[in-house]
């Protein structure tokens, strides 16, 4: 790379802040902004990763606490996935059986609520939806293929 050096930092100061700063990156395209909108650029990117890093946490949080959900049902449980159905997340819990079965909907109801209710998962929008048994190509209809995580079950 022509004319990099390394040895010292480009200092921007909020006393020059009307200076405009010429910035290129690797794809050639070019920023044209004042050292006030650059240093406003790095502190919402410095925001944006801080941000990031609780949404991944709050997510890593979200799938254990379904994947133990499913550990715990397991003997009514013949799959489970996290998706992406209508702009939110749909956890579709395939049952074994195929009859209404009151407690595991009481159950899957409270698990609904549960998440619903804690502020750490404010982020997402989640809904639960427990259907009876059926074949791969019955339940894949509600499942994003280009978004989906399958929890295992046994």
């Amino acid at each position: 790379m022509q004319g990099v050096r390394t040895a010292e930092p480009i200092r921007l100061k909020f006393s020059e802040k009307g200076r405009r700063v010429h910035v290129q990156p690797e794809d050639n395209d070019r920023f044209v902004l004042t050292v006030h909108d650059a240093i406003a650029a790095c502190r919402l990117h410095i925001e944006n990763e801080r941000i990031r890093d609780v949404i991944e946490g709050a997510f890593r949080v979200l799938l254990d606490t379904l994947g133990e959900w499913v550990v715990e049902h397991r003997e009514k449980v013949a799959s489970a996935f996290l998706t992406r159905r209508s702009g939110a997340y749909l956890f579709l819990v395939v049952m074994k059986g195929s009859k209404y079965d009151e407690e595991f909907t009481d159950d899957a109801t409270e698990l609904d609520w549960q998440i619903g209710r804690n502020q750490l998962f404010a982020a997402f929008q989640v809904s639960v939806l427990e259907i009876p048994n059926c074949s791969p190509p019955e339940y894949q209809t509600f499942v994003d293929p280009n978004f989906c995580f399958q929890f295992p079950t046994d």
